[in-house]
C-alpha cells in the first residue's frame, strides 16, 4: 500500500515482487527483465508478442537500451548534464511549461521532465540508464559521472514496469547519503525521510557483496499481458466511487 494518487497506472494498493542478484549489475538486471517478460508472456499467453498504442511489441526481441541524458536530449535537445548547471536549469523549467516549486533541485527537474514528456512517449519496450543520483540513497554513484546512479527503468507503453539498481556498497558513501538526504528537506516537509537507517549501514561496514537488483510491478505487467487500459481492469477489488 502506498498513500498516493490514483491514476490509469497507479493504485494505493498494488503487487510488486522485489528481487537480487549477488555479483551483478543493473545491465544483469535489465538482461533478466527482458528474458523474465518472454517467458512469462509465452507461459501464460502462448506467445511472445502483444498490442500496445496501436502498435505489436515483441517482448523476446532485444530492447532498446538508452540513456537518460539520450533520451532528453534527442526529445527536447536539453543537456542535463551542461557545464552551465544555471542555464539548464531554467532550459528543463521551460520544458515542463508548468509551476515548479522554487527549491525543486536540479535532480527532482530532471526526473520531472522524464516522467512527464518522455516515458509517457515510449512504447516500445525499453531500458532507460544513468538516472540523477540524488533521489536514490542506496544507488551505486556512476562510475563515470558521479551526480548520476546506476539506476535503469523498463517501459513498455509508457508505463514502467521494472525499477532496477546496482546496489551501494560502500559503507562511508552510504552513510554520508543518508545524512545529505535529511539536509535536502525541510522540517515541515511532507516527504522528510526516516531516520537514517545505522544499521543498513552498519551492516554494510561488515561487507556486502557486488549485488543488483530491482522491483516490478505485476499489476502493471497484467494490464500489459492482457492489453488493458487502467489498472482497475486488473485488480481483483479496485477503490471505486462510492454511489450516491
Amino acid at each position: 500500500f502506498r498513500n498516493e494518487g490514483i491514476s490509469p497506472k497507479h493504485s494505493p494498493e498494488f503487487t510488486i515482487i522485489e528481487f537480487m542478484m549477488a555479483y551483478a549489475d543493473y545491465n544483469d538486471v535489465a538482461t533478466a527483465t527482458e528474458e523474465m517478460f518472454a517467458a512469462v508472456a509465452q507461459k501464460v499467453l502462448g506467445r511472445t508478442e502483444i498490442k500496445r498504442n496501436g502498435e505489436t511489441i515483441d517482448l523476446a526481441k532485444p530492447w532498446r537500451r538508452i540513456t537518460m541524458r539520450e533520451a532528453i536530449v534527442e526529445a527536447t535537445g536539453i543537456d542535463f548534464m551542461g557545464e552551465d548547471r544555471a542555464a539548464v536549469t531554467e532550459q528543463l523549467k521551460e520544458a515542463l511549461q508548468e509551476r515548479i516549486h522554487p527549491a525543486s533541485t536540479w535532480a527532482e527537474l530532471v526526473l520531472a521532465v522524464y516522467t512527464k514528456l518522455i516515458e509517457p512517449t515510449i512504447n516500445q519496450p525499453t531500458h532507460v540508464f544513468d538516472f540523477p543520483l540524488e533521489p536514490f540513497p542506496i544507488t551505486k554513484r556512476h562510475s563515470e559521472h558521479p551526480e548520476l546512479g546506476e539506476h535503469f527503468d523498463a517501459v513498455i507503453g509508457g508505463i514502467e514496469l521494472v525499477s532496477g539498481d546496482t546496489e551501494l556498497n560502500d559503507p562511508v558513501d552510504q552513510w554520508q547519503r543518508f545524512v545529505d538526504q535529511r539536509k535536502r528537506r525541510m522540517v515541515d516537509d511532507e516527504d522528510v525521510p526516516h531516520p537514517n537507517d545505522e544499521e543498513y549501514a552498519r551492516a554494510i561496514e561488515y561487507g556486502y557483496s557486488p549485488t543488483a537488483g530491482g522491483g516490478m510491478g505485476v499489476d502493471r505487467l497484467i494490464m500489459i499481458l492482457t492489453e488493458r487500459e487502467t489498472l482497475r481492469e486488473v485488480i481483483p477489488f479496485p477503490i471505486v466511487r462510492e454511489l450516491r
